[in-house]
């Protein structure tokens, strides 16, 4: 049975693991073996995983288990109002764990008084937000400086 918590900083390898891997198993299609190393290098670990998820209770970041097994995670930033993202373990995809945590994301947000949510949702993962109420308002590129550019679009459900 899938558990929900609060991550620790003892739980950033298995994020980052996780991030890397549903990355480039599921953006193969949408982006450039270029734009999937930016999005998800192959040397990203733990250390890529910034502290403040942690720490500051501007973030509300929650961990997905099965039987003790990080199997997913997002991570909120409250204050702006804004969903970092949700990754699910490939194993794992498909069984509504990420529609689990978009519940728990909204029902906290709502405790905030926070009346909507916005994602950049990567080309690969539209679908799933839509799918939870999501609106489409706008392409983006998400690249930095020297980097590829990375589309991705700009998603807003209120809740």
């Amino acid at each position: 049975m899938i558990e929900l918590r609060r991550a620790r900083v003892d739980d950033a390898s298995e994020m980052a693991r996780i991030q890397v891997a549903a990355t480039r198993s599921q953006a193969g299609d949408y982006y450039s073996e270029e734009q999937i190393e930016q999005l998800a290098s192959s040397d990203h670990g733990s250390e890529n995983i910034d502290h403040a998820v942690f720490d500051d209770d501007d973030y509300y970041t929650i961990i997905a288990e099965d039987d003790d097994e990080i199997v997913g995670f997002s991570i909120v930033r409250l204050d702006e109002r804004y969903l970092s993202g949700i990754f699910i373990d490939q194993n794992y995809t498909g069984n509504g764990i990420g529609k689990n945590l978009i519940e728990n994301v909204e029902k906290r947000s709502r405790r905030e008084n926070i009346q909507s949510l916005e994602t950049y949702a990567a080309l690969n993962a539209v679908g799933f937000y839509e799918s939870c109420g999501f609106e489409i308002k706008e392409e983006i590129n998400t690249n930095e400086a020297e980097s590829p550019d990375i589309p991705a679009i700009r998603m807003k459900k209120k809740i």
